[in-house]
């Protein structure tokens, strides 16, 4: 199980994921996003160190999750180089694939349904995941079956599917 997270995002879904993933123990070690007052809430709110840009993400995290708009995440993923780690994002309709030249340990982190990070009460939440290879989608499921009990594991064409 992953215990060391770095979250690239500071909207609805990084900060929703990022209390889940803190309530049940795993520590937020960073957090970045683009505009860094949002960064800086965040970052205070989980305990965890603001990245002031690419270049200060810590490659310490054992995850690293891009919760960012579907259309940044190529971007984000054309930035990073993170071999052996393992690197999800969050989207429905964003092929997994994205993110291969990352890491080798590549996957999806789906929540299937829209988050809020105004809502206080965080309703159990359905989860897509999917990894590349077999450690990588063991530890994905693990980790998302630690913050909901309705977990299933999707490709691609399955996420799309249910996104649309």
């Amino acid at each position: 199980m992953q215990k060391k997270i770095t979250i690239i995002g500071s909207g609805n879904t990084a900060t929703v994921l990022g209390r889940l993933l803190k309530s049940v123990g795993y520590i937020i070690q960073g957090i970045y996003s683009r505009t860094p007052v949002h960064a800086d809430s965040l970052a205070a709110e989980l305990d965890a160190i603001q990245h002031g840009s690419f270049d200060n993400i810590s490659q310490e995290a054992d995850l690293f999750i891009i919760a960012v708009q579907d259309k940044a995440i190529a971007t984000v993923a054309g930035m990073l180089q993170l071999p052996g780690k393992i690197v999800v994002h969050t989207s429905g309709s964003v092929p997994a694939g994205v993110l291969k030249q990352v890491s080798a340990n590549y996957g999806v982190l789906y929540p299937l349904q829209s988050l809020r990070k105004e809502v206080l009460r965080i309703p159990e939440i359905p989860f897509l995941v999917f990894g590349a290879n077999h450690h990588t989608r063991q530890q994905l499921f693990q980790l998302a079956k630690n913050i909901s009990a309705n977990v299933e594991y999707a490709g691609d064409e399955a996420r799309l599917k249910l996104h649309l």
